[in-house]
This record gives structure tokens, C-alpha cells and sequence, in this order.
């Protein structure tokens, strides 16, 4: 819990300090898809494309210091992955018999989203996932492109564990929660409640209580219900067993 929330407590504060120089530093002009790297960047509304193919995807933010060492070692890994890609490509024009294998190297954006941090269940920055077809695998966190790309390339990756059903970024346990932390947000904003987050949390609770108190009573109504019909139905077969019985076996 308190590596939880020292992670989110470094995303906020990156974020006000990224918005607080955009303000008092003029923006240079760049492509729209491009940043200075290859490498690509996923966020909230874009994730979900790592779960179709092979992805290895880095979370980290600027302000914790062993990031600054790993965010040049993951430029520099998703420059080398894509030349190397591209020798493939043209090897495969030329012996098409042989496997293809396309490796996407990208980044998480972590500013200003908890559901990020809950979603990938991150624990500690930095933080490598290796995800194939929609499998995720936290593997062990290396400053060496060599150290990354021998694992990647050599299927080191298939050793490691995958996450658990509960801690799988798709899994209903974790859309569970991410419902939750935006239904407390949506709370937080609204302008007609105008109350603080603990509030809002408090809030969101009750609902929620009420919410499982109502179902949890309509079922076990509808259970008791139909248990009653199966005892009235179940004594009047019980009740012709016996005169048969006694009947085939008469008392002498």
C-alpha cells in the first residue's frame, strides 16, 4: 500500500512540475506521432493495443532518480530493436520460409493517472512488462540493452511467471477497481456535490453498500421463495412411499 501510494505521489508531482514548465517554456515544433525516439508511448485511452502481438512496454517518470539511466537505456533499446526489425524484414523477402517476429517497444505515460498505477499493479519504478497476446509478464528491470534484449531474444521471457488473474490489467477484478476509482473521481468533480475526495470516497462507499445490501436481499428473497415450493412439493411424494411399501411387505 505505501509503495502505492509513494508511486502515485511522484506521478502528481512530475505532472505539476511537466504542466508548471510547459507554461514558462516555449514549445518546439514537432511531428504529431513523433519524440525525438522511435519509441512509442501508450496511455489510458491507447493500452489496449498491447494486448494483440508481442509488446515490451517500460513505466517510469522523470523525477525518480533511476529513471533518468532508464529511460536512455529503453531510447536506446527501441532504436535497436527497430533496425534490427527492419533486417528482418528485408532477410524475410528474401527466405520467406522463415518466422517473422515483430517486438514493440513502447512507454506507459503515468501523468496524472491513478488507474494506470492500479491497473498495471505497480509496485515500483521502474518497471518492465513483457506482453504476448494479451499475456502479461513483469520481468526483472535491467539499465543494459544487452541484458534486456538477451532475455527478449533467447526466450528467457518464458520463464518468468505470468501475473495472476487478479492482477491481470484486463481481468474483471481489476475493471472492477478501476470502476470504482472513476466513479469516485466522477464525484470529486462534480460540480452540483462540491466536496472534498475523502467525501467523495465516503460517498461512493455508501452507494455501494446500498447497492450490494438491495441485491444480496432480492436474492436470497428469491431463494427462500423458492426453497418454500420445494418443501410444500418434496412431503406429498414422500408420503404415497410408505403405503407402498407396506403393501409389498405385509406384517405377518
Amino acid at each position: 500500500m505505501m509503495d502505492f501510494v509513494h508511486i502515485l505521489l511522484i506521478i502528481l508531482v512530475t505532472a505539476h512540475y511537466n504542466s508548471a514548465n510547459q507554461q514558462h517554456q516555449p514549445q518546439e515544433q514537432q511531428p504529431p506521432n513523433e519524440r525525438k525516439h522511435v519509441q512509442i508511448l501508450l496511455n489510458e485511452r491507447s493500452w489496449e493495443e498491447m494486448l494483440k502481438g508481442e509488446w515490451l512496454v517500460g513505466f517510469c517518470v522523470p523525477l525518480v532518480p533511476n529513471c533518468f539511466q532508464f529511460e536512455r537505456t529503453w531510447i536506446k533499446l527501441a532504436q535497436e530493436m527497430e533496425q534490427e526489425q527492419q533486417q528482418q524484414q528485408q532477410q524475410q523477402q528474401r527466405d520467406q520460409n522463415k518466422p517473422e517476429r515483430n517486438i514493440t517497444v513502447a512507454s506507459m505515460e503515468l501523468n496524472y493517472s491513478e488507474t494506470l498505477v492500479r491497473r498495471f499493479s505497480l509496485q515500483s519504478l521502474p518497471t518492465i512488462l513483457h506482453v504476448k497476446d494479451g499475456v502479461f509478464r513483469q520481468l526483472p528491470v535491467s539499465y543494459k540493452v544487452k541484458e534486456i534484449k538477451d532475455v527478449i531474444l533467447s526466450d528467457c521471457w518464458m520463464k518468468t511467471k505470468t501475473l495472476p488473474f487478479w492482477r491481470h490489467p484486463n481481468g474483471w477484478i481489476v475493471h472492477i477497481i478501476i470502476l470504482y476509482i472513476k466513479l469516485i473521481d466522477e464525484v470529486y468533480e462534480s460540480q452540483y456535490l462540491a466536496v472534498e475526495y475523502d467525501q467523495a470516497t465516503w460517498l461512493v462507499h455508501v452507494c455501494l453498500m446500498l447497492i450490494v445490501t438491495i441485491a444480496m436481499t432480492i436474492v436470497f428473497g428469491i431463494c427462500s421463495i423458492i426453497c418454500k415450493l420445494f418443501n410444500r412439493c418434496r412431503p406429498a411424494s414422500r408420503r404415497g412411499s410408505p403405503k407402498k411399501l407396506n403393501k409389498s411387505h405385509p406384517m405377518h
